[in-house]
């Protein structure tokens, strides 16, 4: 499914995303931290990789067998692959102590069980997969 790339819309992108895992017949607990990696993820996206137009994000969820729920994100802003990003995982210093930028890709490392990222032509393929073993 299609998206403007604005703030405006993150929500529905979120319940897009919740209502495909829901079908699927994803637990509470998988959905939840599903949903906060595709917000962090959406969230950089949105703030950074249109930075002088107007951009649309393309959302597509998928299972692999019984245990794989992978939400596909594409857009075609600037290159950005969050698996070779430099990330602060001092997560136990305060804040103030703390570098500006990469916890939302620490917590989408943390919450998904596997990131996979790609360039396709002139798009930025970001695949999120939850494995579901319960």
């Amino acid at each position: 499914m299609d998206f403007a790339a604005e703030m405006t819309v993150l929500s529905q992108m979120l319940t897009f995303i919740r209502q495909e895992a829901n079908q699927a017949g994803m637990s509470e607990a998988h959905i939840h931290k599903l949903e906060l990696a595709s917000e962090e993820a959406l969230v950089n996206i949105i703030s950074y990789a249109y930075p002088k137009k107007e951009g649309k994000i393309s959302i597509q969820c998928s299972t692999s067998g019984a245990s794989r729920f992978d939400v596909t994100i594409r857009d075609q802003g600037l290159p950005f692959n969050p698996n070779e990003a430099a990330v602060d995982t001092e997560v136990d210093k305060p804040m103030n102590k703390r570098k500006i930028g990469g916890l939302g890709i620490f917590l989408i490392r943390k919450m998904v069980d596997e990131v996979s990222y790609r360039r396709d032509g002139n798009e930025n393929v970001l695949k999120m997969t939850i494995i579901v073993l319960d």
